[in-house]
C-alpha cells in the first residue's frame, strides 16, 4: 500500500447567525393547516397581560411581548418554531434599532431568549403543554420540550380556564420543577412583578369577562364600588393627561412602595395567628347558616363562604 498525501481546503470561520441564518422577514408566517385565530378568551387575556408586564428600572425597548407568534428556536431546522399564547422577553439591547413590527421572533437573530412563556390551556393541547406526552423522534418537539430543553425559559406558565387552575414551573437544574402553594399568586424576583390570577366583572357589559357558576361567587367576600368622579376630580385627571401623565410610568406619577412581598408575607402570617373564640366561630356559622334558611334568598352562603369571613375577620381585628 502507498502512502499518498491527502489536502483538506481552507474553511474560514463561519460566519455569525445573524448574518447568514434565515431572518424574521425570510421565514413562513403561518404552518399550512395551522388551525385560524386564536378565541375572544386567548386574546383578552394576551391583552391584559401585555397591559401589566412593566418591569420597573427597564425602558420601553428593552421589553418585547407577543401573543400568537412564531418563535423560531432551532438553528440545525430554521424552519421549526412554536408560537406561545403569550410570551415576554427582558433584556433588548436599548442601543440598538428594534424592527417596528416583528413578523416573527428568531433568537439566533434577537439573541436573547424569552423570560417568561405563558400557555393558555386547551384540551386537544393540554399533554403537550405539560409535558405528558412521550416525544415522538420522527415530529418536532413539544412545546414543553422547547420552552424547557432548547430555550430553557425561566418560568413557563399554564392556566387552564376550565378548572382555573394556575400552574407554575420554574427552571431547576436542567429540569422543569412546579412551584407549589402558590395561591395563584406568584412574585418573578427577576423582574420584581409579580403574576396571579384575578377575576371580576364589568356592570355595564361583559367583554372579556366570565360569569362564574353561582357555587362558585361566594368566592368574593369584599366588594370595592369605583364611583365616577366629581367634576373637579375629572377636570385634574385631564390636565394631568394633557400635561403628558402616563399611567403606566409608576415612578414618574410620584407612587412609592409602601409595603413590598416580606412586608405582605409578615402581614398574613400576622393575620393567621390571631386568636379567634368559640363564640366568634359559632356567630360565623350562626350568619351562615340562616343565609341558607332565609326564603329570600335563592342560595345561601357556602362553608367556603363561612371560612372566608373567618378570615376577614381576624384581618379586621389585627
Amino acid at each position: 500500500m502507498s502512502n499518498q498525501a491527502i489536502s483538506f481546503p481552507y474553511i474560514e470561520e463561519p460566519l455569525p447567525p445573524k448574518e447568514t441564518m434565515p431572518t424574521m422577514y425570510d421565514l413562513p408566517d403561518e404552518e399550512v393547516g395551522q388551525s385560524g385565530m386564536p378565541d375572544i378568551f386567548h386574546v383578552w387575556q394576551a391583552r391584559l397581560l401585555d397591559e401589566t408586564f412593566r418591569p420597573p428600572g427597564l425602558e420601553s425597548q428593552e421589553i418585547f411581548t407577543a401573543s400568537d407568534l412564531n418563535l423560531y428556536y432551532n438553528t440545525l431546522d430554521v424552519k421549526q418554531y412554536k408560537r406561545p399564547d403569550w410570551f415576554a422577553v427582558v433584556g433588548l439591547p436599548k442601543d440598538t434599532q428594534q424592527p417596528q413590527m416583528r413578523l416573527s421572533y428568531v433568537t439566533w437573530q434577537e439573541g436573547v431568549d424569552p423570560l417568561i412563556v405563558v400557555e393558555l390551556l386547551s384540551p386537544s393541547t393540554e399533554k403537550d403543554d405539560l409535558g405528558q406526552r412521550l416525544r415522538d423522534v420522527t415530529k418536532p418537539p413539544t412545546k414543553w420540550d422547547v420552552y424547557e430543553r432548547w430555550l430553557r425559559v425561566p418560568y413557563y406558565v399554564v392556566f387552564s380556564r376550565y378548572t382555573n387552575e394556575l400552574q407554575i414551573f420554574t427552571l431547576n437544574g436542567s429540569r422543569y420543577q412546579e412551584v407549589k402553594e402558590h395561591q395563584g399568586r406568584f412574585w418573578i424576583e427577576d423582574i420584581e412583578l409579580g403574576l396571579g390570577v384575578w377575576q371580576g366583572q364589568n356592570p355595564v357589559e361583559y367583554e372579556g369577562t366570565y360569569p362564574l357558576p353561582e357555587a362558585q361567587l361566594d368566592r368574593f367576600l369584599l366588594k370595592l364600588v369605583l364611583p365616577v368622579p366629581d367634576r373637579e376630580a375629572e377636570l385634574e385627571i385631564l390636565r394631568r393627561h394633557a400635561a403628558g401623565f402616563d399611567p403606566r410610568d409608576v415612578a414618574a406619577s410620584g407612587v412609592t412602595a409602601v409595603a413590598g412581598p416580606d412586608d405582605i408575607a409578615a402581614g398574613q402570617d400576622a393575620v393567621r395567628a390571631v386568636q379567634v373564640s368559640p363564640e366568634v366561630t359559632g356567630y360565623i356559622v350562626d350568619i351562615a347558616r340562616a343565609t341558607r334558611e332565609s326564603p329570600s334568598l335563592s342560595l345561601g352562603v357556602s362553608p367556603r363562604g363561612a371560612t372566608a369571613l373567618l378570615r376577614a375577620a381576624r384581618a379586621w381585628a389585627w
